[in-house]
């Protein structure tokens, strides 16, 4: 799993022609870089120390949780390419649910992103001014987090029947568009900054 790796390990896994790490990996891996990013710039902030410190645990514990879900996506995908391999009389309810948890993991993914947007925005105006383009890299990486996941869960959602459960991803993903335009707000603001100069 990525955390058990160095990095050159992980990317050459990345690279192989194994199916798993893929493109679900690659965008958890974005996420938790993201909090990273957002993590060292609080520790190296020594302004509004209480709304600092709060931003930087729930980075720390999203940090966490995207290197979770990346092992989860990993693990859902291998589930989804065995249920495949079921005899045809016996395969629709295992593949059915392995899809439905494999289209979970990235809409958790993004639901995750989203919820640290108000911080990566917050930031951008109280953290280390020298460490600006650290936060907006990190708004840039989540935004990526955000529209990988979202073609993860789409693919998905092609081969599941279960109309009720692609009818509130498909709403997810909508109502993650306005994640996605608060993203790119924070990075024209960073970008106005830095051309002020």
């Amino acid at each position: 799993m990525p955390e058990e790796q160095s990095v050159d390990h992980y990317l050459k896994a990345l690279a192989s022609s194994a199916a798993t790490p893929g493109g679900g990996a690659a965008a958890g891996m974005s996420g938790a870089q993201a909090c990273a990013l957002v993590a060292m710039v609080c520790r190296l902030t020594k302004d509004h120390e209480t709304r600092i410190q709060v931003i930087l645990e729930r980075a720390e514990q999203a940090r966490k949780r995207f290197m979770e879900l990346t092992a989860d996506d990993v693990g859902a995908f291998n589930d989804v390419m065995t249920a495949y391999r079921h005899p045809a009389g016996k395969r629709k309810q295992p593949l059915q649910q392995a899809l439905r948890v494999a289209a979970g993991v990235p809409l958790a993914m993004i639901d995750e992103a989203i919820a640290l947007i108000g911080d990566v925005t917050e930031l951008a105006g109280i953290g280390n001014p020298n460490l600006i383009t650290d936060v907006g890299i990190a708004a840039i990486l989540l935004g990526a987090t955000i529209r990988s996941s979202r073609l993860n869960v789409l693919i998905n959602l092609k081969s599941i029947d279960d109309d009720e459960f692609v009818s509130a991803a498909n709403q997810r993903l909508e109502s993650a568009n306005a994640g996605l335009a608060g993203l790119e707000q924070a990075n024209t603001d960073i970008l106005s900054r830095l051309k002020a100069r």
